[in-house]
């Protein structure tokens, strides 16, 4: 990153912001072309023969210099999707919505993006459109896609099993039903394989509890819940093993949360933590750093707060202190951990420059570098850390409703 402005991290101490209050708002194989009115996914016949590429020999496809690049072929615009990254390098987008003609239209298609190739391949349809939901790779190299909203304010319980190792067609398949109505939640994957929904919403209250998808392929509610309801939060996996939820909003309360909780597996407890974050937040990212400590990113606290800092979470010391942001603090970002150490923190709504992308290093101090912008400024995107150690963008929207982006990028550090 020497390449390219460093900013020295100035450490501070903040203290909270205010409340407010907020209203949670089958395919073929080919390539992908814009949509057609109505259309989940308009797609290009290239005829039965139509096989999703190997890419056993070079999954990472073309180099680049450092910097931002288009992807080759643009897919359809999606908000508040998934982005799974496959054991063969591929990338699984699935859902979302978009807006044709003013019109809010959730998602059932799915495509995969081929580094390889550095295009856009159709994955076929769920069952299910759905937004805000979950997709993780399972350790058998398929993909949960659990819960969301299929339509407004309406969560579904539907589970949805893609299995990259079979045509588009035929990829998807029903799952067990989730313990309830879940969307907005966030998701850890154990060391134990076990995967972990984290609160969300249920179409009338934000959520405390916790659903464990287990490796026998079965749902559990466990005893424990979280001290705070909550959504808008993040989940993370220390080192240790155990699961940090950070922050949130709780529309039951109408507040923002500064609270951290600790879910230990192995004791199957959940404690509320003694420390608090600086600044109530929501719509953060959070990113366990190669030291193990937690980086929290940006944030929206309410329409009268504005966030000042972000802040890192000491697990040895349970201690947490403000440091510094490049510009002005983003929400609903994307932060990726780089295979150097850094964090790649692209986009966001409320910064002044959506198409900003910034680095944090933790080394000698901390410190900030100022990366090329992205192509298309874009706020409630997804980001993918790919093979080569590049990074895929899809989608988001550059402002409250449209336009939504359509155009890929990918990052080359």
């Amino acid at each position: 990153m020497g390449r390219y402005v460093k900013l020295v991290l100035v450490l501070v101490s903040l203290g909270s912001c205010g409340n407010g209050s907020v209203a949670p708002d089958s395919g073929t194989d080919g390539p992908i072309t814009h949509p057609e009115a109505g259309n989940d996914m308009a797609v290009a016949d290239r005829g039965a023969e139509a096989q999703l590429p190997d890419l056993t020999v070079q999954p990472d496809g073309p180099k680049h210099q450092p910097g931002w690049f288009a992807v080759m072929n643009a897919a359809l615009g999606r908000v508040d999707h998934t982005a799974t990254l496959l054991k063969d390098g591929r990338v699984l987008v699935t859902g979302g919505w978009y807006r044709p003609g003013g019109k809010t239209t959730r998602l059932a298609s799915a495509y995969v993006y081929v580094p390889a190739q550095d295009a856009v391949v159709a994955a076929g349809s769920m069952t299910t459109p759905r937004d805000s939901h979950t997709a993780t790779l399972l350790p058998d190299g398929r993909v949960l896609v659990a819960g969301g909203y299929e339509s407004y304010n309406k969560p579904t319980s539907t589970v949805e099993i893609y299995d990259p190792t079979k045509p588009a067609g035929s990829a998807w398949s029903a799952g067990p039903a989730l313990p309830g109505l879940r969307a907005a939640q966030a998701v850890v994957t154990l060391k134990s394989s076990e995967v972990v929904l984290v609160a969300g919403w249920d179409g009338s209250q934000p959520l405390a509890s916790l659903a464990i998808f287990q490796t026998s392929g079965s749902w559990k509610l466990p005893a424990a819940a979280l001290n705070e309801k909550r959504s808008g939060h993040t989940a993370s996996l220390l080192p240790s093993g155990k699961m940090l939820v950070v922050g949130g909003y709780d529309a039951s309360q109408q507040q923002w949360l500064d609270s951290l909780e600790l879910y230990d597996p192995v004791a199957g407890t959940i404690t509320l933590l003694t420390a608090k974050l600086l600044e109530k937040r929501s719509g953060h990212t959070s990113t366990v750093l190669n030291n193990g400590m937690v980086l929290i990113v940006g944030g929206f606290c309410g329409g009268s707060c504005s966030i000042s800092s972000d802040e890192l979470y000491d697990p040895t010391t349970n201690t947490v202190k403000a440091v510094s942001h490049a510009g002005g603090s983003p929400t609903n970002q994307t932060a990726t951990l780089l295979t150097d150490g850094t964090v790649l923190v692209a986009g966001g709504e409320g910064n002044s420059d959506a198409q900003k992308a910034v680095a944090y290093d933790s080394t000698g101090g901390g410190s900030w570098t100022i990366l090329p912008s992205m192509n298309h400024g874009r706020h409630d995107h997804t980001a993918s850390l790919l093979q080569d150690g590049s990074v895929l963008v899809v989608g988001g929207k550059t402002g409250s409703w449209e336009p939504i982006t359509e155009q890929l990028e990918r990052f080359y550090p």
